[in-house]
């Protein structure tokens, strides 16, 4: 999928948000009662970040996708920034 998404001129950004299992144990243990905060500024900061740096990527093409949890930051992402002011 993502080679599809690349291939129609998307950009692609994996986030290893705060919190995501992988890192240290004392910073997944920071996102412990900020599930749906913490994890979903950090996100949206990442995303925000690369358009300031990065001006060959196209704004108008964002597309959110994860899967368990990344699934619910992609429903949580596009419900709280429903419009895009890049």
């Amino acid at each position: 999928m993502w080679n599809t998404l690349v291939y129609e001129g998307y950009a692609l950004l994996r986030i290893n948000y705060i919190g995501s299992l992988g890192g240290a144990v004392d910073v997944t243990d920071k996102l412990l009662g900020h599930i749906g905060t913490m994890d979903v500024e950090d996100c949206q900061n990442s995303v925000q970040s690369v358009l300031k740096t990065e001006s060959i990527i196209n704004p108008e093409k964002i597309v959110l996708f994860g899967g368990s949890h990344g699934g619910f930051l992609s429903a949580h992402l596009s419900s709280s920034f429903p419009v895009r002011d890049y």
